[in-house]
Formats: structure tokens, sequence, C-alpha cells
């Protein structure tokens, strides 16, 4: 039995339509808070099909990797910029972070703002997760310029700067901080405290008169077996 073209396709601009593009981005904004690959995304909503197969709009969802990619890029990242936007309309002073996180041989770097809201509490918002290969100071703040420019948050509402305590992230002289005084002189270093609470435990426990490694080992052999 041969059927019409057009019973394979809902209408465009159809309330069907409308329904099914809704739970599309529904299901791919889960997937992104929970940090659940595209391939596990698709997967599960060919499960879902399978499970809730009376439901017209489940019948015509599609989540494949280029279609969740292109909502997250185009529909996800626009919006949650705006809102971004809509939370400093008001010359809201927020702070700036910056860190390289490699993975293999390639490093990347997340950039992400924190500041107030009366409404929200304290927000930390990503920027954007770029991919460089260097890691110098110079390359570093040309990036973070390019981010800022590109959200269109100025460096005179920055308060501070935070990144690990490498010194060409704080260095007295050619650091990344140093570079980017030339935008904001006021600028605070926001230095990173679990890197200083390391370096201090690390050179406590090597003049301590026990081994410490032997007591955690006890103490997991004690209790691992209530986990």
């Amino acid at each position: 039995m041969s059927h019409r073209m057009k019973s394979f396709f809902t209408p465009k601009g159809s309330a069907q339509s409308e329904k099914v593009g809704v739970a599309e981005l529904t299901e791919v904004y889960h997937s992104i808070k929970h940090h659940i690959s595209y391939v596990a995304q698709d997967c599960s909503l060919k499960v879902l099909k399978q499970v809730i197969n009376d439901s017209d709009i489940v019948k015509q969802m599609t989540g494949g990797r280029t279609k969740c990619t292109a909502l997250v890029n185009q529909v996800l990242f626009p919006y949650s910029m705006e809102l971004v936007q809509e939370d400093l309309k008001n010359d809201v002073p927020f702070s700036v972070e910056t860190d390289a996180s490699n993975k293999g041989n390639r490093n990347f770097f997340p950039v992400a703002i924190q500041y107030f809201s009366p409404k929200s509490g304290i927000c930390q918002k990503i920027l954007d997760f770029y991919e460089d290969s260097f890691e110098d100071s110079t390359s570093i703040k040309k990036r973070l310029c390019e981010v800022m420019d590109k959200s269109r948050l100025p460096w005179r509402r920055v308060t501070a700067y935070g990144a690990d305590n490498a010194s060409v992230i704080f260095g007295v002289n050619n650091s990344v901080f140093q570079k980017l005084k030339s935008e904001e002189n006021d600028i605070i270093a926001a230095h990173c405290n679990d890197h200083i609470f390391h370096n201090c435990s690390k050179n406590a426990l090597k003049v301590m008169p026990v081994d410490v490694e032997n007591i955690v080992m006890k103490v997991f052999a004690e209790f691992s077996c209530y986990v």
C-alpha cells in the first residue's frame, strides 16, 4: 500500500510541528544539562519511540548528532547569552575566570564569568569554550579579549580575573594578568585557593611523623565494604 509523500512529514508552522520542536529542544537541553553525549541522546530517543509508541509527538522526534549540534549552537547558546546580557544590562560588575583544560594533545580554554543577581544570587556562566594550541600569555589574553568583545561585555566592569597560580597567569613581568591591566587597571588578581591549599598540604605532609598513605589505606579498607 502506497502513501502520499506529505503523510511522512509534519506541515511546517502547524501546531503539531511546534510541539515536536519544543519536545526535541527540551530533550537536547536535558541531555546538555546532565552531560549526556549526542550519541547516547539519540539512542535514548530511539528507545523512547519503542516504549511510548502511541504518541504522535514522540514518533516524529529526531535527535541525531547534527541536529543536536545545530539546536545547541543556534538556539540554546544564543538564548543563554541573551539571559546573561539581561542580567548584566544595568552595569552589573562581574569577574572573569579562565584556565587551560588539556585532553591528549588538545588544549581547551573555558571562559566563565561570575556575578551577583538579586533574583538568583551568585551566578556562574560559561561565555565560551575554545581550543588553542598556544598557552603563552599573549595568546591567552588575545583570545580572552575576543570572547569579551563577542559577548559585548566591557572590561571596565570587570572586577577580578581568576585562574590558577602559574607564572604565565600571575607573574610580575609578562603574565596574562599584567597584560589585562591595559584593559582595566583596577582589576584584582583572584588566585586559586585550591592550588594554595594543595601546596600547603603537600609540604606539611612531608614533615609529619606518621605515614599518611598507610592511614588512608587502612581507613578505606575498614569502610569500603559499607559503600
